[in-house]
């Protein structure tokens, strides 16, 4: 059986392995899936802080998001090319022309906000990918700075 809460600011969660909620997010989607871990109980201060202040911010942060998921697609794309093979390369790894195309591999994101003992304005941000369907691709932000990029762990 699972527990629910409704937060003013992250909305209504559910726990099942985590907290869980749709989320409206500017820029990112009207049914995004927010999932926050916890050490125990309901998400704390820092993460419903964190939490808020992306989606403050978010649309502020796309070019800064975009960039870096574009250039690192850039530096991963042709070893994904030579693995997924000359029938399907065009298709799931293409080259891309400019940073805004980037999207067009990705699925809807998922927002996870995991316990944070120092306090910083983090989140993790997780995307299905046509280049690497088996990881996928990760991407965590420190305050309005991308930390890092690559696939999920």
């Amino acid at each position: 059986m699972s527990d629910t809460l409704f937060d003013p600011i992250l909305g209504e969660l559910t726990f099942d392995t985590c907290w869980q909620g749709c989320v409206s997010i500017p820029g990112l989607g009207e049914s995004v899936l927010l999932m926050i871990e916890t050490q125990e109980g309901p998400p704390t201060g820092p993460q419903r802080e964190a939490f808020r202040f992306y989606r403050v911010e978010y649309s502020g942060l796309i070019p800064t998001i975009e960039t870096a998921i574009f250039n690192y697609y850039n530096q991963v794309r042709d070893s994904y090319r030579q693995a997924i093979g000359p029938r399907f390369a065009d298709k799931l790894a293409p080259e891309l022309q400019n940073a805004s195309e980037i999207w067009r591999l990705l699925s809807a994101p998922v927002i996870l906000i995991l316990p944070n003992a120092e306090h910083e304005l983090r989140i993790t941000l997780l995307w299905e990918c046509t280049w690497d369907s088996e990881n996928g691709l990760q991407l965590e932000m420190r305050g309005k700075q991308v930390a890092r990029i690559g696939v999920q762990s």
